[in-house]
C-alpha cells in the first residue's frame, strides 16, 4: 500500500461518504447527503483510488505522483468522480457544505482512518471496488468492526417501497444506550417511528419478564424524545432471520458493534455479516461506547 500523505484539513464531526463508480455508491451518497443536511453537518465525499503495491506494480509505491503518468491519470479520474458526486449533492442540497477528497489508498482502511474524526461513515454494500484486501460482500462487516464512529452500509434497495421507520435490535440483559440513542435521534430528525426489537428463545415466563424489561428500557427514551412514536417487539426464534424479515419494510436497521463472548451470543450484540451485508435496508452499526460528535 502507498505511504499515507498528510491529511487535509477536514471538518470535524462530518458525515463521510465513500464513493466509487458503482450504482449503489449513488444511493449511499444520496443517503449521506440527506442525513448531513437534516443534521446540519458538513459532508466529506471521499474516493480512494486503491492500493498501488499490487503484483507487478510495486514500483508505483516509490513513484512521484506529480510526474508518473499512471498516478496522474488515477488522480485525474478520481477527481472527476468526486467532482461529479459533489455536483450531485449540491443539486440535491444547495446549502450543504461539501468537502471533496481523493486519496491514493484502499477505501476500506481509509474510511476507518477518517472515522476517528467523523460523526458517521457511509458506504455502499457489497464492496465493489472498495478494497482488494476485503472479500466481496463482507466490506460492511469489515468496516463495522473497525470504525471509531457509527457506520452505515447502504444496499441496492427499492426506494419506492413503503417503509415503517427505524428498527433497533437490542439486548435486554445489557441495555445498549448508544444503539437506542442513535435510533431515537435519527427517528426524531427524520420524523420516523422506532421499533425496538429483541429476540428470545426462552420459555413463556421468561419472555414475559423480557417484555417488561424491554418496555422499561424504552420508557427513558420516550421521555427524552416525546416526538418519536415507539413500540417494543419480542421476537421468538432465530434473531438474524427475524431482523432481516422486518428490515424489508424499514428505513433503517440499527445494531451494536460488539464481539461475541459465547457460542450462542445474540447477533443483536455483535456484528455479523448475515445482518450487515445481507440487510435489505440501510444498516447502521453503532459502537457500544461512542463519544458525542464534535
Amino acid at each position: 500500500m502507498s505511504a499515507r500523505h498528510p491529511d487535509p484539513q477536514l471538518p470535524a464531526g462530518a458525515v463521510v461518504a465513500g464513493i466509487d463508480k458503482t450504482p449503489v455508491a449513488h444511493l449511499a451518497l444520496d443517503w449521506a447527503a440527506d442525513h448531513a443536511a437534516k443534521e446540519r453537518r458538513p459532508l466529506v465525499v471521499v474516493h480512494a483510488t486503491g492500493s498501488l503495491g499490487t503484483a507487478g506494480t510495486t514500483w508505483l509505491d516509490h513513484a512521484d505522483a506529480l510526474t508518473e503518468p499512471t498516478l496522474i491519470e488515477m488522480e485525474r479520474q478520481g477527481q472527476a468522480l468526486v467532482a461529479e458526486a459533489t455536483d450531485r449533492v449540491t443539486a440535491r442540497h444547495p446549502s450543504l457544505r461539501v468537502t471533496p477528497l481523493v486519496v491514493m489508498e484502499d477505501a476500506a482502511p481509509e474510511l476507518v482512518h477518517l472515522s476517528s474524526t467523523a460523526s458517521l461513515v457511509v458506504t455502499g454494500s457489497r464492496g465493489h471496488g472498495i478494497s482488494r484486501s476485503v472479500p466481496t460482500g463482507q466490506v460492511g462487516t469489515w468496516l463495522a468492526r473497525r470504525t471509531s464512529c457509527p457506520v452505515v452500509v447502504v444496499p441496492d434497495h427499492n426506494l419506492g417501497t413503503v417503509r415503517q421507520g427505524v428498527l433497533a435490535g437490542v439486548r435486554v440483559d445489557h441495555p445498549e444506550d448508544a444503539v437506542l440513542e442513535f435510533a431515537y435521534r435519527y427517528a426524531s430528525v427524520h420524523d420516523l417511528p422506532v421499533t425496538i426489537a429483541h429476540a428470545s428463545r426462552g420459555a413463556r415466563g421468561d419472555q414475559e419478564e423480557l417484555r417488561c424489561d424491554l418496555a422499561e428500557t424504552a420508557s427513558g427514551y420516550a421521555e427524552r424524545y416525546p416526538d418519536v412514536w415507539a413500540h417494543t417487539l419480542l421476537l421468538p426464534g432465530r434473531p438474524v432471520r427475524k431482523l432481516l424479515d422486518l428490515a424489508e419494510r424499514m428505513h433503517l436497521l440499527v445494531v451494536g458493534q460488539h464481539h461475541p463472548t459465547g457460542l450462542h451470543e445474540s447477533p443483536f450484540g455483535h456484528v455479523r455479516s448475515s445482518i450487515v451485508d445481507r440487510s435489505p435496508c440501510p444498516t447502521v452499526v453503532v459502537p457500544v461506547q461512542v463519544g458525542e460528535p464534535v
